[in-house]
């Protein structure tokens, strides 16, 4: 499981609001559920 900082660095225009660790593991659900979503809409 990468770090929030990890996270941030890779993703900092999605994540500069997210400040505490529940909004960013609630913002990663969402980006993981999303990121499924796609791959099913493509395969």
């Amino acid at each position: 499981m990468q770090s929030v900082e990890e996270i941030k660095r890779s993703h900092p225009e999605e994540i500069e609001n997210c400040n505490s660790i529940r909004d960013c593991k609630n913002y990663m659900e969402q980006w993981l559920s999303s990121l499924q979503n796609f791959d099913a809409s493509i395969s």
